[in-house]
């Protein structure tokens, strides 16, 4: 998977707090992209939760069709 470097989560963010316009530029690779780091993120929010297996259920499934739709840009087949 692509990574963008940490200071372009902070750069995405602190724009879309300041016009909400702009999420609309980003193309659906940037946007799968900030998914699965707000979804990383989140993910380490719940450990210790008394419901955690409950959530990490949830996550781990949107973490997997967001990777399937991004492998499906790049044309990666992750079952090689």
């Amino acid at each position: 998977m692509n990574v963008y470097p940490t200071n372009f989560y902070e750069q995405v963010v602190l724009s879309m707090k300041k016009n909400d316009e702009v999420a609309e530029t980003f193309d659906h690779e940037d946007r799968l992209v900030l998914a699965l780091r707000q979804l990383e993120d989140i993910s380490i929010l719940v450990r210790g939760n008394e419901y955690e297996s409950y959530l990490m259920q949830r996550i781990i499934s949107l973490k997997c069709e967001l990777q399937r739709q991004y492998n499906l840009i790049h044309k990666i087949n992750a079952y090689v």
